[in-house]
C-alpha cells in the first residue's frame, strides 16, 4: 500500500460516524482518572509559565483536551473534522500533524496521544519535528 493510501484509509476511518455515537464525554469521571494523571505527572516534569500555550496533536474527541484547556491555553488538532466536532474546547483545528501550519516556538508545550502508531512509520519523525518545531 502506497504511503497515500495509507493516509487516505486513516482519514476514511476517522471520518466514520461511529466516532461520534455512544462516547463518554471528556468531563466523565473515568476519562478524567485516565488523562489526569498523565498530565499531572508531565507538568511535574517540565516547568511550564502561567497558562500555558498547549498544541494537543491528534485530539480527536477531547479526552485529553478538555484536561488541558483547563491548565492553559489549548489549541485541539486533529486530521478528522468528524472527531473534532465533539472536541469540547474553544480552539480547535483540523490540521494534518506532519505539516503543522503554526510558526515555530507557538507553543509552551506539543502533547500527543495514542498518535503515532495512526501514522505511516516513514512519516512519524516529521510528526515528532513538526511538534519540537512549534513548541518553545
Amino acid at each position: 500500500m502506497t504511503r497515500k493510501n495509507i493516509h487516505e484509509e486513516q482519514k476514511a476511518y476517522w471520518e466514520r460516524k461511529q466516532h461520534v455515537i455512544k462516547r463518554r464525554d471528556p468531563s466523565h469521571p473515568v476519562i478524567q482518572a485516565f488523562a489526569e494523571p498523565k498530565i499531572n505527572h508531565i507538568l511535574s516534569k517540565i516547568n511550564l509559565p502561567d497558562s500555558p500555550r498547549v498544541i494537543d496533536v491528534g485530539a480527536g474527541n477531547g479526552y485529553f483536551s478538555y484536561w488541558w484547556e483547563k491548565r492553559g491555553n489549548l489549541t485541539a488538532i486533529d486530521y478528522s473534522a468528524t472527531l473534532l466536532e465533539n472536541n469540547p474546547v474553544e480552539q480547535k483545528m483540523q490540521m494534518d500533524a506532519r505539516d503543522l501550519t503554526f510558526d515555530d516556538n507557538t507553543f509552551d508545550l506539543s502533547f500527543c496521544n495514542a498518535v503515532l502508531h495512526h501514522v505511516d512509520k516513514d512519516d512519524r519523525a516529521t510528526v515528532v519535528k513538526e511538534m519540537a518545531r512549534v513548541s518553545t
